[in-house]
């Protein structure tokens, strides 16, 4: 009676972890969607390997295989919108930390006993108890943290950072079918060869140059003037348009402090010089960029 009960949570916890990514990142934040699918995929190759296909093949009736397969199956479920949520942008407060050790310890439990399941070794009362325990004390402590408020600000509209950590979490989940398969061959047990070669499959697809996790390259060459290094106009309105559509003012401005204001846009287009030389075109477009700089107003010079 206690596994259905506590199986039944998970389809909730996926719907307000998708409603929560929603309100945290309301736009199409393609790259951080297919890094934690990366993740996703890897993981649920592993626990298809070593976890539901050993418990569908065992010799045990059919309800306990059903149940005994439900905590992987949900607990993927349950993992691919927090990697979602984890790696998405904006900010991430002390109650968003606790959401996502409670996440943690979750999936950390769940696959230890799954795992102890196969092996015959869990017993009731061991350190397991402790991991779910310290799970929901988690959550509730996120519940309760004063800054629960702030977990599901909007995030601002950025570039996604490709730090060498997070690279190196990438490749490694890219390499786990292509490893998997050869320490399969070297010790003689290859099994599910076709999930293996699927997980490949669907891994160096979506790390190709053509899929749109290279999207935040292209935007940043896109939005980004390439002799001044500054945005150019396409940011700005696709700043101004998210504005818009979330009809929220600028928190940093005083109450109608953006009234009144428009955007300045300057030409870029290259200032040709009347003077011959090595210098000369740069003599030209300093020239230009001081003229129009003493057209500008006061604040803006500054």
């Amino acid at each position: 009676m206690a596994d259905p009960l506590y199986l039944g949570h998970y389809p909730l916890v996926v719907v307000g972890l998708v409603l929560l990514i929603r309100r945290r990142n309301p736009g199409r934040d393609l790259a951080n969607l297919l890094d934690a699918a990366t993740l996703a995929v890897a993981a649920a190759m592993l626990s298809w390997l070593y976890l539901i296909a050993p418990q569908a093949r065992a010799d045990s009736p059919m309800l306990v295989k059903l149940v005994s397969c439900a905590y992987p199956v949900m607990d993927l479920l349950m993992f691919a919108p927090a990697l979602r949520l984890i790696l998405g942008q904006g900010r991430r407060p002390a109650s968003f930390l606790l959401l996502a050790g409670n996440l943690l310890a979750i999936f950390t439990a769940d696959t230890i006993y799954v795992t102890q399941q196969l092996n015959g070794t869990y017993q009731t009362g061991n350190f397991l108890d402790a991991i779910w325990l310290c799970g929901n004390l988690a959550l509730g402590a996120a519940a309760l943290h004063p800054t629960v408020g702030r977990v599901a600000d909007r995030a601002a509209v950025q570039d996604v950072l490709l730090t060498r950590s997070r690279l190196a979490v990438l490749a490694g989940a890219a390499l786990i079918a292509p490893a998997t398969l050869v320490l399969q061959d070297l010790f003689g047990t290859l099994h599910d060869v076709p999930v293996i070669a699927g997980a490949c499959a669907i891994l160096s697809c979506s790390r190709s140059p053509g899929s749109p996790g290279w999207s935040p390259t292209k935007r940043r060459l896109a939005i980004t003037d390439v002799l001044t290094g500054l945005r150019t106009r396409r940011f700005f309105s696709a700043q101004a348009a998210d504005r818009d559509r979330q009809g929220e003012p600028d928190r940093h401005e005083p109450r109608g402090a953006h009234r009144g204001r428009r955007p300045v846009q300057v030409d870029q287009r290259p200032v040709r010089a009347s003077g011959r030389g090595p210098g000369a075109d740069r003599g030209g477009a300093a020239t230009a960029g001081i003229r129009a700089a003493g057209r500008l107003p006061g604040p803006l010079r500054r």
